[in-house]
């Protein structure tokens, strides 16, 4: 018993320094691997980081309030063009019925009623070309308006995403364990 006590005494101590050494190489290693994936992670959130504070200027409101603009513009245009139209059509009507109501005088189809009915309806379509153009920048100008809504909201998404992610998360990263208390030293 004495010899096997001593052999085993002598596989025992080589046993459990080579266990020790095996645990501390490899809690180096996961040491290591927890360390490598901390920067990544944090390179990542880092870049999300970056990539939310450029996009935060957003690319598509800038380009829908010049098209707000632009068509609030077109409003204004297509409003002050159909009040100019307005008043030639109501002379038109005006000097084609008179003609047409002449007391005394025979209803005839010559070249001055030819052009005044053909003045009338060329000014009616166009006026009504304008209302209708002015009814579609109308709803391009509500469409506008609700994309610009959208975006806003979405921006304002992306401030609180980035406030979470820049003042919670990377706060309690900072506060991650050290390499010590990881490996287990402590």
């Amino acid at each position: 018993m004495e010899m096997v006590s001593g052999v085993s005494k002598r596989y025992r101590i080589p046993s459990k320094r080579k266990l020790r050494a095996e645990e501390g190489h490899q809690a180096n290693q996961n040491r290591s691997q927890i360390q490598g994936c901390r920067a990544t992670v944090r390179v990542a959130i880092v870049s999300i980081l970056t990539d939310l504070q450029l996009s935060k200027c957003g690319v598509g409101l800038p380009l829908t309030l010049q098209e707000i603009f632009q068509a609030e513009n077109t409003i204004v245009l297509l409003e002050r063009s159909i009040m100019a139209k307005e008043c030639p059509l109501k002379v038109a009507q005006t000097r084609l019925e008179c003609r047409s109501r002449r007391p005394n005088v025979e209803l005839c189809r010559d070249m001055p009623q030819f052009k005044l009915v053909n003045e009338v309806f060329t000014i009616d379509d166009t006026l009504q070309t304008l209302k209708l153009r002015l009814r579609e920048t109308q709803d391009t100008l509500q469409l506008l308006v609700m994309s610009k809504s959208r975006l806003e909201h979405e921006l304002a998404i992306k401030a609180n995403t980035l406030c979470i992610d820049k003042d919670r998360c990377m706060a309690m990263r900072r506060t991650f364990p050290s390499t010590p208390r990881l490996v287990g030293s402590c």
